[in-house]
């Protein structure tokens, strides 16, 4: 137990840290807008013994996947292995070796049997029991949703799915021990252990009841806070007219870029930010045991706490199997848009803090544009209040249908195309290559000017050229630069890489975020 205590504490602090780096960041920006300093900085900051030890951890340690730069994979799976982050693979690597060293290491005790042996295999027993039992705790706590550790640390949903998936390997193993060691242990007394008695199931003293105790506690407080969080994002009480009532949702399936939209009300109280997921359930249908998590693609935050303003959110889906083939076999039948009875479950996951870097690179592939779209609305937000470092912003989207852009970025949108400093670049990935007239049909569908720094090409976006410019540019000009991926596997391990080797030639200022497609 102690071991996680000590990994949460590291990861506590390192929150901390990117904390205060972020607001630093920030504020020194701030600081060079009043000295009216125009322009990108040419002066070479000089680095300090913290942050260089700051910088080579982040480099060999924090960004890269466990076997870079001989593999890469990371959200790609490796012989149908999924590959943690380096980081993350010390980690558990550093937890198996204590379970093994705590598992073999002798001590004295004073257990009355006859023969060697069996005192061996009842220390054994005993041990793996007991760590096992320690164990319990932490694997209920590293898979909740409301994991508090999620907002209080630096690792991710992926992270503690990793540390989850080896404790309760390393949970089963010890079972297992345990059990065979007082098989043989009985055995030897004359006693079928097994399958005729039941003294394996016997209670042994209240001792142990703590861990479960702490179990249970830990399971109900996150079904409570799943109620609490349903009931937050949907439920609109009106007091004055004693009346509960529940958002309206409209689902909308577009056939030529075979994507979802669903648009859902939400209380005035609801913040919407970046970076966002919620899950997302059908009461009132066969799959209303079901609930399933979404990025959300747009926002549009009410203007008041008023009861009668009603926030709005987009959420952009591929359909697959299951639930979303339901729902677009629906919305064909019905002339591609219904209404029915959707409940939010959130807001779970957190915001990057891109407002601080002076340029960010957005990279997404098909629907991960979902998670990137929102980040472009918040610097438009931020740029009308001078809220924000950021003062150039390149979106990289890449989809195998070329609707997919106007579905997305339809007129309610068109205005972040606008936005001074955006530069999106669409690659059309399937089909036949567009042609000039269709690029000027979508330039109309989608109002843009021939003035916006909207680039539509064919094939296939070079990913670490991209990353490897920006990464050179900051790197000259002593600026901060942040990536934020959201697409496939391959696209984010590409990505990652391109940033790690970055970093290696020198860019200080380069940081990496990332958001999955799949946990």
């Amino acid at each position: 137990m102690g071991y996680w205590v000590a990994i949460l504490v590291f990861g506590m602090a390192q929150k901390i840290l990117s904390l205060w780096s972020a607001r630093r960041a920030l504020d020194s920006g701030r600081d060079a807008e009043a000295n009216a300093v125009s322009g990108p900085i040419e002066c070479k900051q000089i680095p300090t013994p913290l942050s260089s030890i700051s910088y080579a951890l982040r480099t060999y340690i924090v960004v890269p996947a466990s076997f870079t730069p001989i593999f890469s994979h990371h959200q790609r799976l490796l012989y149908g292995h999924s590959i943690p982050k380096r980081l993350d693979f010390l980690i558990v690597s550093g937890f198996w070796i204590l379970c093994v060293l705590l598992a073999c290491v002798n001590y004295n005790g004073a257990i009355r049997t006859s023969t060697m042996p069996q005192r061996n295999w009842h220390y054994t027993s005993d041990r793996t029991g007991i760590l096992a039992y320690a164990c319990l705790p932490f694997l209920w706590l590293f898979t909740g949703r409301n994991n508090i550790f999620l907002w209080a640390t630096n690792f991710d949903i992926q992270s503690f799915s990793t540390f989850h998936r080896h404790i309760a390997w390393a949970c089963t193993l010890l079972a297992i021990v345990h059990s065979i060691g007082y098989s043989i242990i009985l055995a030897d007394y004359g006693k079928p252990y097994v399958f005729t008695s039941t003294t394996h199931t016997r209670p042994d003293g209240p001792q142990w009841n703590p861990y479960l105790r702490t179990v249970v506690a830990i399971w109900m407080f996150d079904r409570i806070f799943r109620i609490a969080r349903i009931a937050y994002c949907n439920l609109q009480i009106r007091f004055s007219e004693l009346q509960i009532s529940l958002p309206s949702s409209s689902v909308t399936y577009n056939p030529d870029s075979d994507l979802i939209m669903i648009d859902t009300e939400a209380p005035p109280h609801l913040a919407l930010k970046p970076g966002q997921h919620y899950f997302i359930s059908q009461p009132l249908s066969v799959h209303c045991l079901e609930s399933h998590p979404f990025a959300l693609g747009a926002y549009a935050q009410a203007s008041s706490r008023s009861l009668k303003e009603k926030s709005r959110l987009t959420f952009y889906i591929r359909p697959y199997n299951g639930w979303t083939k339901t729902l677009r076999d629906r919305c064909s039948r019905a002339k591609n848009t219904i209404q029915p009875l959707l409940l939010l479950e959130g807001p779970y996951g957190h915001t990057a803090p891109l407002h601080t870097f002076d340029t960010v690179l957005l990279i997404a592939g098909g629907t991960g544009i979902a998670a990137t779209l929102p980040y472009i609305l918040d610097y438009a937000a931020r740029l009308d209040s001078q809220a924000t470092k950021t003062t150039r912003l390149h979106l990289i989207w890449s989809a195998r249908q070329r609707d997919v852009f106007t579905t997305v970025l339809s007129d309610e949108l068109s205005h972040v195309l606008q936005c001074e400093g955006v530069t999106i670049s669409f690659f059309c990935t399937g089909g036949d290559p567009m042609s000039p007239i269709e690029i000027e049909a979508i330039d109309k569908e989608v109002a843009i000017n021939t003035t916006s720094n909207i680039h539509f090409c064919n094939g296939r976006p070079d990913i670490r050229g991209a990353v490897e410019n920006e990464a050179e540019i900051a790197r000259e000009c002593s600026t901060r630069l942040g990536v934020l991926c959201s697409g496939p596997g391959m696209m984010a391990d590409e990505c990652r890489l391109a940033v790690y080797e970055a970093m290696r030639r020198g860019c200080r200022g380069i940081r990496y975020f990332e958001e999955a497609f799949t946990w």
